[in-house]
């Protein structure tokens, strides 16, 4: 059956060809027309002209429709005057209040409201409708690894760089929830970390080669909670804050061997003296030294064996086989076991040094 338009006085005004026509609205109408397997759908007013012809016309929201161009990869919102008032190459349907859009010219998505207006900027790469509030974005042309979430706003809740899988499920809004507490207990960590940092850097603001500074016990204390830390960086389930905060990473490890310093430092102190103390932290022999002092600079027990003894002298030279002595430390300069050198005492003390 074909449907045709007439006038109050009984005129044909549009003739019998068209599929579909709806009742007037606002003084116009549309008008569904087959031509031979072809529809286009035209926009008629009262009197019977066409003013605008579209290959497909529907509802978009009160008072306006969505139009796709004939022949061209165009879509327009119109009002029902027949007045453009936005042009997409892609207009989605309304979806919670907002409809997805993609420019024709730069080929990037954004999101209008039901009046056409742009609420979200047209500038993401891909981009879904809205759900519960949210909706799935991003910023790169190849997103498998790069989504993020925006909010209605256009706030981005959830960073660019999520996998796709992870944002498509059953609840996009508890994904988001879930992303945000994780994201939170994550800040909480990284909060947590710089407080221990400071904490750290004020104990060790000290002459620990002096009777006023922290006992050992407090020391030793930090020290634990610092290697707890950097476990749970390397081992545990902090691996994530390496790749944000590798700086950090190697100052927790520099206050670390600050805080074994600091603690061999007043250990020594009480147990040699402040100028002894001082020579063994910095690794440095000197003629004079008794073995154990000497011992105390390789910070291992029983380092030493003689090899050889006078009635005047005896010849130690440090134990090559044992396993902790992979080297040392002298003056900020990495010794290998093979280089360490050969020590002469007389009477308990140091008085030759050879290498």
């Amino acid at each position: 059956m074909r449907w045709g338009i007439i006038d109050k006085a009984g005129a044909l005004v549009q003739p019998l060809k068209y599929t579909e026509i709806s009742e007037f609205s606002e003084g116009l109408l549309k008008a569904e027309e087959d031509n031979y397997g072809i529809n286009r759908f035209h926009i008629i007013d009262k009197a019977g002209k066409i003013i605008a012809t579209y290959k497909e016309i529907s509802e978009f929201s009160e008072g306006l429709l969505k139009a796709e161009e004939y022949g061209r990869n165009r879509c327009h919102i119109i009002d029902k005057a027949g007045k453009i008032i936005a042009e997409y190459s892609i207009i989605g349907e309304l979806s919670e209040g907002l409809a997805r859009v993609r420019s024709g010219s730069s080929y990037k998505w954004g999101y209008i409201d039901k009046t056409g207006k742009v609420v979200i900027p047209v500038e993401y790469s891909r981009a879904d409708d809205f759900s519960e509030g949210f909706a799935v974005v991003s910023s790169t042309d190849y997103p498998q690894y790069n989504w993020g979430v925006i909010d209605k706003t256009g706030t981005l809740i959830l960073p660019v760089k999520h996998r796709r899988e992870q944002s498509v499920g059953n609840s996009l809004s508890a994904f988001v929830q879930e992303e945000i507490q994780r994201k939170q207990e994550e800040e909480k960590k990284e909060a947590e970390i710089n407080t221990l940092i400071e904490e750290v850097e004020v104990v060790l603001d000290n002459d620990y080669y002096s009777a006023n500074c922290h006992p050992v016990d407090v020391l030793k204390n930090i020290e634990a909670q610092v290697d707890q830390t950097l476990d749970a960086i390397f081992n545990g389930d902090m691996k994530y804050y390496m790749d944000k905060n590798i700086d950090n990473v190697k100052y927790l490890q520099q206050l670390k061997t600050g805080l074994s310093n600091a603690i061999k430092a007043q250990q020594m102190t009480k147990k040699y003296g402040a100028a002894t103390a001082k020579k063994i932290i910095a690794g440095k022999y000197e003629i004079g030294m008794t073995k154990a002092v000497v011992e105390e600079i390789m910070g291992v027990k029983k380092a030493l064996y003689k090899i050889s003894s006078t009635a005047q002298s005896e010849i130690w030279q440090f134990d090559i086989n044992n396993p902790k002595l992979y080297y040392y430390s002298a003056n900020d300069k990495l010794i290998l076991k093979s280089q360490l050198p050969t020590l002469v005492f007389r009477g308990g003390k140091l008085t030759d040094i050879y290498r």
